[in-house]
């Protein structure tokens, strides 16, 4: 028994931590931007609720619908007089003899009644039922139009979070790796000193230097932490999952794709803003449209039938009473002959409306292209920045290379260190800031274009 149960604990002591490994792997998620966008597409609140508008524009169109279809509807209704009322008569009705002056009072009708009507109406003609049947149409065509925009949207914040957070990891491995080198550095400088071949300022400068690596370090962790908390919240992923991007930062920065976005031909109508803009401009049509078919009459018809039972006992359901019917149809006209005026101020200012919505949509047509030719600008001084400091960058890092070589070899002092490195750390400032806005220059540039 001792044995057996020995045996079990090895193999539950061995087993234990691949279990664990293995939960860990679980819980980390892979993203590539592709599926960074759709997980964000599944799962975005903004998204949600977007299509939730959707749904509620199909169903508004339903009721809409729905008025110029039959209608039907029942009613019931019982009421029962504790005091029935009760009229005055001349007496002399009953009483030739009484006084002229004199009254008695009657009662008519029973304790309890009780009535059940069924009606059926039916819309003939009304135009601006059919008027706002287009218009809720129209109102469709926007919700989703607004879903289009909101996809856009969030794919465009997803992409620059994406965007940072490779940014993040960039500088994170540029940041690190510079520690480490920068530590093994202070050791052997240490080592030096010890040994009389440096001054002690020489191990307190590589000791200031190697602390503010460390806190650079830090800081870029915390940077990276935040900036996948951002993209998981824009994904609308749970901030507990953990993430790793598979995209490399590289496959987004060739020439190629650089040549295409800022010399690419722009369209208006194909830009979503744009397509709402019109729509809302087919509103406007469709209101004064509906202003001037208010002029025409509507018809209608309605049939109704009802049974009304008068007992001065509450039995209405026995066999041998009577229910007394009615029944009745119609047509209703309703035409408008004089509005004092009312009608033509508000065809007029219906009319304002249709061409304000004109001179909205050519100044968003103006406006766009503007934008975009901003935007392709913008893009190409990014990418010329971009290159520039990267060359920097790299050039700085082969220089403080060599100063590092002269120094080990004694040819250089630490003060030729230090600038060397201060050197090193600006121009890698300003690569990981020129990067993050060549970046952020291409998203902005691809939701313009609806290429995201």
């Amino acid at each position: 028994m001792n044995k057996t149960y020995t045996t079990m604990k090895r193999y539950f002591a061995t087993l234990l931590p691949a279990v664990c490994i293995s939960l860990a792997q679980a819980q980390t998620t892979s993203l590539s931007l592709s599926e960074a966008k759709t997980y964000g597409l599944q799962h975005n609140y903004n998204v949600l609720n977007a299509k939730a508008d959707v749904q509620i524009a199909r169903n508004k169109v339903k009721e809409t619908t729905a008025i110029g279809l039959p209608q039907l509807s029942a009613s019931g209704n019982f009421q029962q007089f504790v005091d029935i009322p009760t009229q005055v008569i001349p007496a002399q009705a009953f009483d030739p003899s009484a006084p002229a002056d004199a009254f008695i009072g009657v009662q008519f009708g029973t304790a309890y009644s009780a009535s059940g009507t069924l009606q059926a109406s039916q819309l003939i003609f009304d135009g601006s039922y059919i008027v706002g049947l287009q218009s809720s149409k129209t109102y469709q065509s926007i919700s989703n139009q607004q879903l289009t925009k909101t996809v856009l949207q969030v794919k465009q914040d997803i992409t620059q979070s994406y965007y940072t957070v490779l940014v993040a990891y960039e500088n994170q491995k540029v940041v690190d790796s510079t520690r480490v080198a920068m530590e093994q550095l202070f050791f052997e400088t240490q080592k030096m000193q010890e040994n009389g071949l440096l001054e002690v300022q020489d191990v307190d400068q590589m000791e200031l230097t190697v602390t503010n690596l460390r806190n650079a370090s830090q800081m870029a962790g915390r940077q990276t932490a935040l900036a996948e908390q951002i993209l998981k919240m824009q994904m609308g992923m749970d901030l507990k999952t953990e993430i790793n991007l598979t995209d490399a930062l590289s496959s987004f920065m060739g020439e190629n794709a650089m040549a295409t976005a800022a010399t690419s031909t722009f369209d208006p109508a194909s830009n979503i803003d744009y397509k709402i803009m019109m729509t809302q401009k087919d509103l406007q049509t469709l209101a004064l449209k509906k202003e001037k078919w208010d002029r025409l009459p509507s018809l209608g018809a309605y049939f109704q039938h009802s049974q009304q039972a008068y007992r001065n006992q509450a039995d209405f359901f026995k066999s041998n009473e009577p229910w007394f019917p009615a029944t009745v149809w119609g047509l209703n006209l309703n035409f408008e002959i004089f509005s004092s005026g009312g009608r033509h101020a508000r065809i007029s200012q219906a009319k304002l409306e249709v061409e304000k919505a004109e001179n909205f949509l050519q100044q968003m047509d103006q406006g766009l292209r503007l934008k975009v030719m901003q935007a392709q600008s913008d893009y190409l001084t990014a990418w010329e920045s971009y290159k520039h400091n990267r060359s920097g960058f790299e050039l700085s890092e082969r220089i403080q290379q060599q100063i590092l070589i002269k120094y080990k070899e004694g040819l250089a002092s630490s003060l030729d260190l230090s600038q060397a490195q201060n050197q090193y750390f600006s121009s890698q400032g300003q690569y990981i800031q020129s990067l993050f806005n060549l970046l952020r220059a291409k998203a902005g540039l691809d939701h313009l274009f609806g290429n995201l």
